[in-house]
């Protein structure tokens, strides 16, 4: 990424994004008592205002890691950790649920982004982890932990709990997911009739079509929706006619909140509440839910998750402290044309926490 001339400009800045950048080539400074020479324009030659207009967040994490990576190549250290523990990511998706990659490639993406441990998340499917099981892990450096994200909602709310270090053999957990698939296949029924009674008929027959492996999702309608010039993008998709109390948002089919936690504690997993902040809750609903959701035996929320903001983050580690729960961190990442998650590249986890990983 170039350092002078044609700065990008963006209308959101992000002032702690810019801070936590100079803070740690500061203390990468104090280490070794000089800088690399790649990085000295950034403390040296750019002030403050210049940084803030760098410091959209997708773009500090793409500059933040690879100032890491500059650094720890020059002065052959080892890879950074955060808070305690190696870089992570605990939530991305493949082609087995609604992602764009395979597994391996999805592996072959981490290891050259320097993840050390990394959670495969598919919705409601083992189907990664029995593909790399069947065709052996890669040995390339990223650690891989058993992984699920499920389905379920809570007061007519869709909610969304991750599974980690689960065993994917474990029959209950297996029975579940089957039971889990089956309100798919339902639910991608009643959500085509609920199109074609808006005028977009046969919408099921164009989502089969993009689902690989059997697995029909909202994004799977939404690619029909854009494909047909409904809509201009995914985005759209979602807020006209698939998002939250829009015609495609179908939740009854799904496990209650205390069955899905039930699941992933028999596999001998950590139930993680999966990225509270969009559920766009007030504060007191999402203490209603914290509290729901430890009273059915949940461990951990994730406390940082996509590109969201520092003031969310923040907000989120303090309920994560208030409900004494563990912290998890993850991308979301679904694929690259959805570059609101990039892998390996959500903001750091705040300090003060127990990280959920620390664990395993």
């Amino acid at each position: 990424m170039p350092f002078s001339g044609g700065w990008p400009r963006r209308d959101k800045t992000a002032s702690r994004a810019a801070a936590l950048v100079k803070a740690h080539l500061r203390q990468r400074q104090r280490h070794t008592k000089q800088l690399p020479a790649g990085l000295a324009p950034l403390l040296h030659g750019i002030d403050n205002q210049r940084l803030l207009a760098l410091a959209n967040r997708q773009i500090v994490a793409i500059f933040y890691g690879w100032g890491e990576r500059v650094h720890r190549r020059q002065y052959n250290q080892p890879p950074l950790r955060y808070n305690g523990s190696m870089k992570v990511d605990l939530h991305c998706h493949t082609r087995h649920s609604d992602g764009e990659l395979d597994a391996p490639a999805l592996l072959a993406l981490a290891a050259e982004r320097e993840i050390a441990l990394l959670a495969i998340t598919d919705h409601d499917s083992l189907g990664a982890h029995d593909e790399l099981a069947a065709s052996g892990e890669p040995d390339n450096g990223v650690k891989l932990l058993p992984g699920i994200e499920l389905s379920t909602s809570w007061r007519g709310r869709g909610v969304h709990i991750v599974g980690l270090n689960i065993d994917p053999a474990n029959k209950q957990l297996r029975a579940g997911i089957a039971q889990q698939q089956a309100a798919r296949e339902q639910r991608a029924e009643i959500i085509d009739q609920r199109l074609a009674k808006l005028g977009f008929a046969n919408t099921l027959v164009g989502a089969r079509q993009r689902a690989a492996n059997g697995f029909i999702g909202r994004p799977h309608f939404a690619a029909e929706l854009v494909a047909r010039g409904v809509v201009k993008d995914h985005n759209a998709a979602f807020k006209k006619y698939l998002g939250a109390g829009k015609a495609g948002d179908i939740k009854e089919q799904w496990a209650d909140l205390a069955t899905v936690v039930e699941w992933i504690t028999a596999a001998g997993g950590s139930a993680v509440l999966a990225h509270p902040d969009k559920y766009q809750l007030t504060r007191t609903k999402l203490c209603e839910l914290l509290d729901d959701f430890t009273g059915v035996g949940g461990t951990a929320m994730e406390v940082v998750s996509g590109n969201q903001t520092h003031a969310a983050s923040t907000k989120l580690a303090q309920l994560c402290r208030q409900f004494n729960l563990l912290a998890s961190s993850g991308s979301d990442y679904h694929g690259p044309s959805l570059p609101w998650a990039s892998l390996g590249n959500q903001p750091l986890l705040p300090g003060g926490l127990n990280a959920v990983w620390e664990q395993f």
